[in-house]
C-alpha cells in the first residue's frame, strides 16, 4: 500500500514538474488524483482519506475567514468565495464516496464540482484584478 502512495506522490509531483507554469491548484490536484485513482486498482484507502480530511479540515479553515462582517460592497465576492469553496467541499466529499463505493460517476462528480469552483475562483480574481486597475487609473488622473 505505501508503494502506491509514494505512486501517487510521483503522479502529482510529475504533473507538476512537467507543467511548472500552472500552479498545482486544488482542481489540478483532484483531477491528477482522479485519473490516479482510475489507473490504479489498488490503494491505501486510509491514507487517501486522511488527505482528503486533512484538505477538507484546510478549506472549511479557509471558510471560517468569510462568516464575519464584510466591508460594504463586498458581499458578491464574499457569497462567490463561499460558493466556491461549498464547491471544492462536495468535490472532495464526492472523492470520498469514490473509495467507499468505486463509483466512476462520483469521481467524475468531483472533477466537475472542483472545475466549477475553480471558475468561480477565476472570476473572483479577475473581477479583483478589474477594480486595482480601476484604482490606479484613478490615481494617475
Amino acid at each position: 500500500m505505501e508503494k502506491n502512495h509514494q505512486a501517487l506522490d510521483h503522479a502529482i509531483r510529475t504533473q507538476w514538474e512537467q507543467n511548472p507554469e500552472i500552479k498545482m491548484d486544488l482542481k489540478t490536484y483532484i483531477r491528477t488524483l482522479g485519473e490516479h485513482l482510475l489507473s490504479e486498482p489498488e490503494y491505501d484507502k486510509d491514507a487517501l482519506n486522511e488527505v482528503l480530511d486533512t484538505v477538507s479540515t484546510d478549506i472549511r479553515d479557509i471558510r471560517q475567514n468569510f462568516t464575519g462582517e464584510t466591508p460594504s460592497g463586498l458581499e458578491p465576492v464574499r457569497d462567490f468565495m463561499v460558493e466556491s469553496l461549498d464547491l471544492y467541499m462536495q468535490s472532495l466529499d464526492d472523492m470520498r464516496k469514490y473509495v467507499d463505493s468505486e463509483d466512476r460517476d462520483s469521481l467524475n462528480d468531483a472533477i466537475v464540482r472542483a472545475e466549477e469552483a475553480e471558475d468561480i475562483m477565476g472570476a473572483i480574481e479577475q473581477v479583483i484584478q478589474e477594480h486595482r486597475d480601476w484604482l490606479a487609473e484613478m490615481t494617475e488622473a
